[in-house]
């Protein structure tokens, strides 16, 4: 939101200009004060973003050769599903863990308040919503090295799967949060 012109003044237009320091840099948390105050304002900034991000993402994978070094392409998005990006996807993949650890994790990140963790978290699909609808789930409750096993074998799955039938898998993780496979 900071490279391009035109998303720029976009999101000046909706959240004001003070979303922007005067470096240049968006100041996300004013951006999420504002952007998660109520479901209208998280539908326009999603409105004024996802379009460009996906148009992106698509040329990104179209420019992407596939083959034994890169067999699949990896896609982090917090809103796959909102978005519509899973259309795009051949595998979502959802990283979860409790919702107390969720916000545990957010607070020592960035020092967001509980308060605001949790007027973000309303503004998103459940975390039930989201395991209904991805194909695989990672649980991440216990230390990183339990998440990079996990996320080893996933890998093992994927490279085997890119050589099947289709010419890449892709895969999404979604930050710290929200299938039908669990790991």
């Amino acid at each position: 939101m900071t490279r391009r012109p035109s998303l720029r003044r976009r999101v000046i237009g909706a959240f004001g200009r003070e979303i922007y320091r005067p470096d240049g840099t968006l100041d996300r948390g004013l951006l999420a004060e504002r952007a998660f105050r109520n479901v209208e304002r998280t539908r326009a900034l999603n409105a004024i973003v996802h379009p460009t991000v996906i148009k992106e993402l698509r040329a990104q994978i179209r420019r992407l050769d596939y083959d034994r070094r890169c067999p699949y392409v990896v896609v982090e998005a917090a809103l796959v599903f909102e978005s519509g990006l899973d259309a795009t996807l051949d595998f979502v993949v959802v990283i979860d863990a409790p919702r107390e650890i969720r916000i545990r994790r957010i607070i020592n990140r960035d020092g967001s308040s509980r308060s605001e963790i949790l007027r973000r978290m309303r503004a998103q699909l459940s975390s039930s919503e989201l395991k209904q609808r991805a194909d695989i789930v990672l649980m991440n409750i216990h230390d990183t090295s339990v998440l990079r096993s996990k996320v080893a074998f996933l890998d093992d799955f994927l490279v085997a799967a890119s050589r099947a039938e289709r010419p890449a898998a892709r895969f999404v993780r979604i930050s710290e949060h929200r299938t039908r496979h669990t790991v």
